[in-house]
């Protein structure tokens, strides 16, 4: 389980929490999953996804955060120069998977909406003809109430 990410100490890493990921996926697997939002955990902000950290102490399996935690190297996505280039890259990823997102349920909101409207049609006429005593004009077959 080792990365072939060069990191050394003072470095900021970008990774994946470890409890987003799938342990038996590569790093190069989790992050196409960025293809969809939140990377399929649509409910997680890119915080939650994961971290950015300067490196302290690296060991050729794991390495520790100045803030003390250790984390698996296998789970880093990127190292950069400096904070802001490493959020600005976990903002990139995380809006690819949201906008693409985005475009494929308005698209399919566009496609799905005559079936919708017809479907839903149906089922009025289902309710109101299961309730004559609230609609009676459409147990009679007259026009919907």
């Amino acid at each position: 389980m080792t990365n072939s990410i060069d990191i050394k100490s003072g470095d900021w890493v970008l990774g994946f929490h470890e409890s987003f990921m799938y342990h038996e996926d590569s790093i190069e697997m989790a992050v196409e999953r960025f293809q969809t939002r939140g990377c399929g955990w649509d409910w997680a902000p890119a915080h939650k996804l994961m971290y950015v950290v300067p490196a302290e102490v690296v060991k050729p399996k794991t390495f520790w955060g100045v803030d003390g935690e250790r984390r698996w190297r296998c789970y880093v996505i990127a190292v950069l120069p400096d904070e802001a280039s490493a959020l600005a890259l976990a903002r990139r990823l995380h809006a690819i998977g949201e906008e693409a997102s985005a475009r494929v349920e308005n698209e399919a909101r566009r496609l799905l909406a005559p079936i919708e409207k017809r479907e839903r049609a149906k089922a009025l006429v289902k309710i109101r003809a299961a309730l004559p005593h609230l609609f009676p004009s459409a147990a009679e077959g007259g026009p919907a109430a």
